[in-house]
C-alpha cells in the first residue's frame, strides 16, 4: 500500500463488504498502515493440485467470479488477479473436497476508475496472469481483470499455465 492511502484502502474495501467473496478488512490501524483480515485455509494456486471434481473448480471459479463482478459494478478493478489472491476454506468428507468459502483478496491494489477512465503508462499484475494491455502499459481497466481471470480459469480447469514463459525468454531483446 502506497504510504497516505489508508483511508481511500479503507473506504474502498468498506464498499464492497457486503459481498462475501470478497477478504475484505475486520479491523486496521491507522498509524502504521495495517489491516486485519479473516483468515482462510488455502489459495487457488496450492488447492487446484489437488485431485478435484471438475464441478469442485467451477464452483470455486464462480464464487471467484462474483466477487469480482461485484468489485467492477462498483468500478473498482483488482488489478492482480491471480491464483493467489483468491482464497478459500474447505473440508474433506469421504475423501471428497468440499469447499466452504471463497474470497478474492489483496484489494489493497485495487482501484476506483470512474466511467470512461483507464490506467495507463504502468503495469499492474504478476507477469504471468498479466493482460497484453499491462505488458504494453496501455489503457487498462475492467476488461484486463477479465483477461487475467480467463487465464487463471484455464489454469484452474487444465492445470496448465498456457502464457508460462521462462525469465530468458522474458528478457530476451525480441520479447518486447
Amino acid at each position: 500500500m502506497i504510504p497516505g492511502e489508508y483511508e481511500y484502502q479503507k473506504d474502498l474495501q468498506e464498499s464492497v463488504s457486503y459481498c462475501p467473496h470478497l477478504r475484505t478488512i475486520v479491523d486496521g490501524v491507522p498509524g502504521p498502515d495495517l489491516f486485519i483480515y479473516p483468515f482462510l485455509e488455502t489459495n487457488l494456486l496450492q488447492f487446484s493440485q489437488n485431485k478435484l471434481l471438475d464441478t469442485t473448480r467451477k464452483f470455486i471459479l464462480k464464487n471467484a467470479l462474483v466477487g469480482l463482478a461485484t468489485l467492477h459494478e462498483k468500478n473498482i478493478i483488482h488489478s492482480d488477479i491471480k491464483p493467489d489472491n483468491i482464497l478459500l476454506d474447505y473440508e474433506v468428507k469421504d475423501t471428497a473436497f468440499h469447499v466452504k468459502r471463497v474470497q478474492i483478496a489483496d484489494l489493497e491494489d485495487s482501484v476506483i476508475l470512474p466511467d470512461g477512465k483507464h490506467l495507463k503508462n504502468t503495469m499492474c499484475g504478476n507477469q504471468l496472469w498479466r493482460s497484453p494491455e499491462s505488458w504494453a502499459r496501455a489503457a487498462q481497466g475492467i476488461s484486463s481483470d477479465i483477461f487475467s481471470f480467463g487465464i487463471v480459469s484455464i489454469y484452474v480447469m487444465l492445470i496448465d499455465m498456457v502464457l508460462r514463459a521462462s525469465k530468458d525468454e522474458l528478457a530476451a531483446n525480441d520479447a518486447w
